[in-house]
């Protein structure tokens, strides 16, 4: 198993460091990469399992489509092909059309899926967030500075929504789940907060996966459901 971590030293906001610990031990035998913004990403060339990115300050979401706009077209082709990315928070929106900020600018990204982020630095969007993959429930917070909207085109939502926000206040659905790419504005951890979850998407990879300490992340995630069903607001 083969895990390349993009950017550990910028894109790390939210506990993200603590969740890219828990995804590295996972599996048994992992070969973890962690790669700086100085360098190409290693995916572009090797035969990576898993390629991660956590979420990050917007300042370097800029740096990032900088470095990755000549490579775009290897980048989809690796989407494309089926390399499996799991992609948390912001980080997903260097692969939309464009993030336009609080002036109408707009930063043109990658172009690979049709969304464009809508900034708001000055009024954060936080709220609680209860949902669905396939048959598992989800649960995660939601704390950005962006809503993202449709542009030209549709691509599969990663959650159903239950409670709380979507890709937007309208969205029926949350995140992107494209071939092999997951991509949510879920922060959690999203892995350690959801057990189920996080064993059908180890079995991607190991047949019949073994998650340590299931009973007591299931014990805790059952008690943050009712939690989350008994309060009043999403906020």
């Amino acid at each position: 198993m083969k895990i390349e971590i993009l950017y550990p030293d910028i894109a790390n906001l939210f506990g993200e460091i603590g969740h890219v610990e828990f995804i590295t031990k996972l599996f048994n035998d992992t070969e973890v990469i962690r790669t700086h913004i100085t360098e190409r990403p290693r995916f572009i060339d090797e035969d990576i399992d898993l390629v991660y990115m956590g979420p990050m300050a917007e300042k370097y979401q800029l740096q990032i489509i900088e470095k990755w706009l000549p490579i775009k077209n290897e980048i989809k082709n690796k989407i494309e092909s089926g390399v499996h990315f799991l992609f948390i928070g912001n980080a997903m929106e260097v692969l939309y059309d464009y993030i336009e900020d609080d002036n109408g600018n707009k930063n043109y990204a990658l172009g690979i899926f049709p969304y464009y982020a809508k900034q708001q630095m000055m009024d954060r969007i936080n709220c609680i967030y209860h949902g669905k993959y396939q048959d598992i429930e989800v649960v995660g917070f939601k704390t950005q500075f962006t809503f993202a909207h449709r542009t030209n085109g549709e691509v599969p939502y990663l959650f159903e929504n239950i409670r709380g926000y979507g890709m937007d206040k309208e969205s029926l659905g949350e995140g992107i789940h494209y071939k092999n790419f997951m991509g949510t504005y879920l922060i959690g951890p999203l892995l350690i907060m959801n057990p189920d979850f996080t064993l059908d998407f180890m079995k991607n990879f190991v047949e019949n996966p073994k998650l340590k300490y299931y009973d007591e992340m299931k014990e805790a995630f059952n008690i943050r459901v009712k939690e989350f069903k008994d309060k009043k607001t999403t906020l």
